[in-house]
């Protein structure tokens, strides 16, 4: 090994969300990545000794390091899937039962996409045992469907920002669990985090009680690399080791169970990305065709974001159809974001809804978009 790393110095940098304005690189550190893998190696995921594990998740979202580090460490086989793979579902579904998987990593909605294939299921993956779910919020309908197919099989639901490496909460889902809750719980911190839900001022609330997530121990980051501002609004330090504020909301349960409640701000998932709907609306905002447009999420019966819309304003145009304005929109797109974070669906307006500030009114929209 040529570039050893240990102690504070940083193991690797994940940029979050960002192609516009000033995207946030999450340091990461030897300690911070330390923590993280003697949980997931640990005893409560249970993993076999050396595990062949799906690698899915691109290197730029940090779900990959779940299946990287917990296989490597173990002494387990990596088998990759290409993105150009994921996007070929025929030789997707042809591919995947040739791989002798025995540990699943994913989000949600790649699972939901396996399951769309009926030869998804045990019979065809004997020894695929192990389901581990981060990045996005995993629903009742997709356990329920995955646990009919792998009956045998232990599905966890896991939960974390990248600034406290990958994921400091986890459970394993059973139908007794499924059957309790409305909505899938998150889970419990690992033994070596702390986990408190505070109000608008900062004080820790009552159990039972709904407020910000913020975490505290050895796998939360230092920082932003080279953002001191954004740094200093999300982070702070305790007597031993970095606070932060997630921006998520949340409770516990009076079993100590960890239930997510959504964002504190316009920040969304979508297909296990984060998404920032200021930056969309930035790039929005720079296209030749738009006098102004907003961007907002659609959700589905369990809180999920399932599309990203754009209510736009547009200029004057030579377009004889909305579609042919909105495929040249989308090409400008490319230009400002990553494709992952361009709407899926154009609405145009006249005008947009304004609040009494003298601003967009976006929580007005959010609620026209999904009946609210």
């Amino acid at each position: 090994m040529t570039h050893p790393v240990k102690g504070d110095d940083i193991f690797y940098i994940i940029f979050t969300s960002g192609t516009t304005g000033s995207p946030k690189g999450v340091q990461i550190s030897h300690n911070n990545l330390l923590s993280f893998a003697d949980w997931v190696t640990g005893p409560f995921f249970d993993l076999p000794k050396r595990p062949v594990t799906l690698a899915q998740p691109p290197f730029s979202f940090d779900l990959s390091v779940m299946d990287w580090v917990m296989t490597l460490l173990m002494g387990g086989t990596l088998k990759a899937v290409s993105k150009e793979l994921s996007e070929n579902f025929k030789a997707l579904f042809e591919l995947l039962p040739k791989l002798s998987l025995q540990v699943f990593v994913s989000t949600p909605s790649f699972a939901d996409l396996c399951l769309v294939d009926p030869e998804f299921k045990a019979d065809n993956f004997p020894e695929l045992k192990r389901f581990l779910f981060c990045g996005e919020e995993l629903t009742k309908k997709t356990y329920q469907k995955l646990q009919a197919r792998f009956p045998e099989a232990k599905i966890f639901n896991t939960y974390g920002p990248t600034e406290a490496t990958v994921a400091v909460t986890g459970v394993q889902i059973t139908p007794a669990i499924e059957k309790e809750y409305s909505r899938l719980p998150i889970g419990r911190a690992k033994n070596d985090t702390k986990i408190f839900i505070v109000d608008e001022n900062g004080d820790q609330v009552d159990k039972g009680k709904s407020g910000e997530i913020v975490i505290s121990g050895p796998s939360v980051s230092k920082g932003y690399l080279n953002n001191p501002g954004k740094t200093k609004q999300a982070f702070f330090d305790d007597q031993i080791y970095k606070v932060y504020h997630t921006g998520d909301l949340g409770r516990f349960d009076d079993k100590g169970q960890l239930l997510y409640e959504g964002r504190k701000d316009f920040q969304i998932k979508l297909h296990g990305y984060r998404i920032e709907l200021e930056e969309v609306n930035q790039g929005l905002n720079q296209s030749h065709y738009v006098k102004q447009a907003i961007a907002v999420p659609r959700y589905d019966a369990d809180h999920k974001v399932t599309q990203l819309q754009a209510w736009v304003v547009a200029k004057e145009n030579d377009f004889s159809k909305p579609i042919e304005l909105t495929k040249a929109i989308k090409k400008e797109l490319t230009e400002y974001m990553m494709p992952y974070m361009i709407p899926t669906r154009f609405i145009y307006k006249d005008k947009l809804p304004i609040s009494l500030n003298g601003k967009v009114d976006i929580k007005a929209v959010i609620k026209e978009v999904n009946n609210v």
